[in-house]
């Protein structure tokens, strides 16, 4: 499942008007703080991003492409980390 399909059918205020890319996700209440960590179960679970306690910021969370540059970063972290990977 992607991340927009999750976020429209776990947050019905998000299915009235479906956000864009850049649109706030956390201003107006769509999404609080219990959301937020609905989303961080979703990317762990989902799409194996491990995320460290101080990912979890309203920077991080603001939007759909600030949610997925976090995820590049952690995937790009952790495939470099990954021994025998060059």
């Amino acid at each position: 499942m992607s991340l927009r399909a999750f976020l429209l059918k776990t947050f019905p205020a998000l299915r009235q008007t479906p956000p864009t890319d850049t649109d706030s996700l956390l201003r107006g209440g769509a999404i609080d703080s219990m959301g937020v960590l609905e989303i961080v179960t979703f990317l762990e679970s989902e799409l194996g991003v491990v995320l460290h306690d101080d990912d979890v910021s309203t920077e991080n969370f603001e939007s759909i492409d600030a949610i997925a540059g976090l995820v590049a970063r952690r995937l790009a972290d952790d495939s470099a980390a990954a021994p025998g990977r060059t």
